[in-house]
């Protein structure tokens, strides 16, 4: 399953949805609501390969799933990256990415946590969702730049954003200015500890 447990207890995640898109530039009208529970086997099912593979198509997701009801469950998927210079240093995104996995690590939630490489940052994810009675806990956690800095929260606090979860950034479909860079994920969380600009870019 796309998401394996839940902090809430046993929430239904066939009545959880969230948002689906192709590209950076997707029209509203063309972005797709898909079922948490089975989001994985939807996503392959939409996705052609040979377009993903060029580029033309990569998969972006919204961090929240919504019920029936409206409300709002959120996957802790986070953005991380140094808060001064992430668009210009790879080596400094690493070196933040480092210091707070040791951080998360002391608190014992590195357990379950997956690493993605982004092309100049890093994403940390972790499989399960957080129930709307953790809201509050989570935007304070993800705000708290002090004892865990690098979080950039804008994905996870902003209406309308998006992770470009996987996917080809070398085609304007999908980034700004197109580089030949994916999205990579780490065999192991902790081999964050190794890593280096050049092994980064491998």
């Amino acid at each position: 399953m796309f998401v394996n447990e839940s902090v809430t207890g046993d929430i239904a995640t066939s009545n959880l949805t969230i948002q689906f898109k192709f590209g950076l530039y997707s029209r509203k009208p063309t972005w797709q609501k898909i079922n948490l529970a089975n989001a994985k086997e939807s996503i392959k099912d939409k996705v052609d390969p040979a377009a993903f593979c060029m580029g033309q198509q990569a998969i972006w997701l919204t961090p929240r799933a919504h019920d029936a009801e409206g409300n709002i469950y959120f996957l802790p998927w986070l953005d991380v990256e140094d808060p001064n210079e992430h668009h210009d240093s790879i080596q400094a995104n690493i070196e933040t990415a480092q210091n707070l996995y040791l951080k998360l690590d002391e608190f014992g939630l590195t357990q379950g946590m997956e690493i993605l490489l982004s092309g100049m940052g890093l994403r940390f994810i972790w499989l399960f969702i957080l129930g709307p009675e953790w809201e509050k806990a989570f935007k304070q956690f993800i705000t708290d730049s002090h004892s865990f800095p690098g979080i950039d929260p804008s994905p996870n606090i902003e209406k309308n954003k998006w992770f470009r979860f996987l996917g080809y950034r070398g085609n304007n479909k999908q980034d700004k200015n197109p580089a030949d860079k994916h999205i990579h994920l780490l065999d192991k969380p902790d081999q964050i500890m190794e890593l280096t600009e050049d092994s980064y870019l491998e």
